[in-house]
């Protein structure tokens, strides 16, 4: 799964919890944890950008590794993981990585 995919089912991910605008980033990282995600839920109303109800902020970060090693089954329920942690506004969340 490239991050395209996974980009999309995140953002599939917070379409199904009913958020209107999200902007989370989905990045590569070398840290030793499977994913981590750091982010904000808001409830917004800004009628001059026409910018209305709930909004998702944050990034969701996954490690090079379990981009490979993991199934899709896997990696669909990590990233639901990951974005459960930023809608209830957990401010950082992450799941370790015991790899070789």
């Amino acid at each position: 799964m490239d991050l395209v995919q996974i980009k999309y089912l995140v953002d599939r991910v917070f379409t199904k919890l009913r958020a209107r605008n999200t902007w989370v980033l989905v990045l590569p990282t070398n840290l030793p944890t499977i994913a981590a995600a750091a982010g904000i839920r808001l409830n917004v109303d800004i009628q001059i950008i026409n910018l209305h109800g709930i909004t998702v902020l944050g990034f969701v970060f996954l490690n090079d590794k379990s981009l490979n090693l993991l199934s899709n089954v896997e990696m669909r329920f990590v990233l639901a993981h990951e974005c459960a942690h930023i809608f209830e506004k957990h401010v950082l969340s992450t799941a370790i990585f015991k790899g070789h």
